[in-house]
């Protein structure tokens, strides 16, 4: 997954339905949850991931790359879509360079 490939890309529907099933196929190397705008403690986090847990052979849950955000511009196209590209990339990959967008991420 060296792209941060989106594993259901050949679904032509906006928001479809995931079955249980599709997503074992499909095997996700990360998993990255959005409930923009949401406050959530650690503690919500931790039970949030945790309910990942019943997919046990997924690779995400396995090797723990479950992920959630909530910041409230992941999901809404506009000016701080550099924000929320280097949130994704810092999510998928740790760290990255200072760029647009990235000093408020860091902050």
């Amino acid at each position: 997954m060296q792209g941060g490939d989106n594993i259901f890309s050949d679904v032509s529907h906006p928001y479809p339905e995931i079955s249980n099933e599709s997503l074992m196929k499909r095997a996700p190397e990360i998993i990255i949850e959005t409930r923009p705008g949401q406050k959530i403690t650690d503690k919500q986090r931790k039970q949030i991931i945790s309910e990942w847990n019943v997919f046990k052979r997924i690779p995400a849950v396995l090797s723990h790359k479950v992920h959630i955000l909530t910041e409230n511009f992941i999901l809404i196209p506009g000016p701080r879509v550099g924000m929320a590209a280097c949130l994704m990339a810092k999510t998928i990959y740790g760290p990255v360079d200072e760029g647009y967008g990235q000093k408020a991420i860091n902050q």
